[in-house]
C-alpha cells in the first residue's frame, strides 16, 4: 500500500519525522487549512443540506435571500437590453424591404429617449458603413412612432384669419375630417397648435384651411408643420388673402399643399 511506510509495529518509538510527515499527507488528502481558500477553491461539493450563517455568493454575485432589498439597477439592465432587442428585431423585421438593404437600429436610452442609426451592409473589413436619414425612412419612423406635430401659423395680413386643421386617410381634401376646433391668429402676429395623436387622432395626411371674416388689403399667410428642428414642411407658402372664401389645396393648389403627418 502506498502509505504502509506510516504503519506503528509494537515497541516502534513515533518520531517527529512520522508525524509531521503523516500530517503533509493528511492536508494533501483533504486540503486542511488550504483548500476552500480564495486562492486554493474546492472543484466541486457534493451534499444534502447547506447551511450559511451569512452570505452566499455565486459567480461573483450575491444571492439574494428571504427579507434582503432587492437593487432595481440590476432587474432594470437586462430588462432594458431586451426591450431595446426586441425593438431592433421588430422594426428590422418589419422594414427591412421598404429601406432597401439599408440597416435601421433603434435603441432606447434609460430616460426613454429613442435613437435611430441607419447604416448600409458591411464593408470587406467588417466596418459598418454609415447611410443619411433618407426621407423614406423618416416616413417610416414617423408613421411607426405616430409623433406629434405643430401648426405653426405666421401671419402677416391686416385682418385676423381662422385656421382649420383637416386630416384624411388619402392624399385628398374629398373626406377630411376635422382635427380639433378651429383657431384664429390675430392679424401681424403668430400663432400655433400641437396636434398628438393620443388626444386628436392620427390619419396620414394633414392640410389647412383659412378664411378671413374680413376682406384683407395687404399681407400674407404662411403655415409650417413642425415634425422636427429640421423637418419643417410648409402647407402654406406666403397665401395672399383678399376676400372672405374659404382657401385650401383644392382652391389655391399652387400656395396650399397636403403634407403627411
Amino acid at each position: 500500500m502506498v502509505f504502509e511506510h506510516l504503519k506503528v509495529r509494537p515497541g516502534q518509538r513515533a518520531t517527529s519525522a512520522w508525524a509531521n510527515t503523516l500530517i503533509d499527507i493528511l492536508e494533501m488528502l483533504y486540503g486542511l487549512g488550504r483548500r476552500g481558500e480564495p486562492d486554493n477553491p474546492f472543484h466541486e461539493l457534493y451534499g444534502y443540506y447547506g447551511y450559511f450563517f451569512y452570505d452566499l455568493y455565486v459567480q461573483g454575485r450575491r444571492v439574494i435571500k428571504d427579507g434582503d432589498p432587492i437593487n432595481l439597477y440590476d432587474i432594470f439592465e437586462p430588462a432594458k437590453q431586451k426591450i431595446t432587442q426586441a425593438i431592433e428585431n421588430s422594426v428590422l423585421t418589419q422594414y427591412m424591404g421598404d429601406v432597401r438593404e439599408k440597416i435601421v437600429k433603434i435603441s432606447v436610452d434609460e430616460y426613454g429617449n429613442i435613437g435611430v442609426r441607419i447604416a448600409e451592409p458591411l464593408d470587406e473589413y467588417g466596418n459598418i458603413r454609415t447611410a443619411p436619414y433618407t426621407p423614406l425612412l423618416r416616413s417610416i419612423i414617423r408613421e411607426e412612432l405616430k409623433t406629434p406635430v405643430t401648426v405653426f401659423v405666421e401671419n402677416t395680413l391686416d385682418q385676423d384669419v381662422t385656421v382649420r386643421v383637416k386630416a384624411n386617410r388619402v392624399e385628398s381634401t374629398t373626406g377630411a375630417l376635422n382635427v380639433g376646433a378651429p383657431f384664429t391668429v390675430s392679424a401681424n402676429s403668430n400663432d400655433a397648435m400641437t396636434l398628438t395623436p393620443d388626444t386628436s387622432g392620427w390619419l396620414p395626411y394633414i392640410f389647412v384651411e383659412l378664411q378671413c371674416s374680413v376682406t384683407p388689403t395687404s399681407g400674407a399667410v404662411t403655415v409650417f408643420l413642425v415634425k422636427s428642428k429640421k423637418d419643417q414642411p410648409k402647407l402654406v407658402d406666403a397665401l395672399e388673402i383678399r376676400d372672405t372664401n374659404i382657401h385650401n389645396p383644392y382652391t389655391d393648389p399652387d400656395k396650399i399643399f397636403i403634407r403627411e403627418w
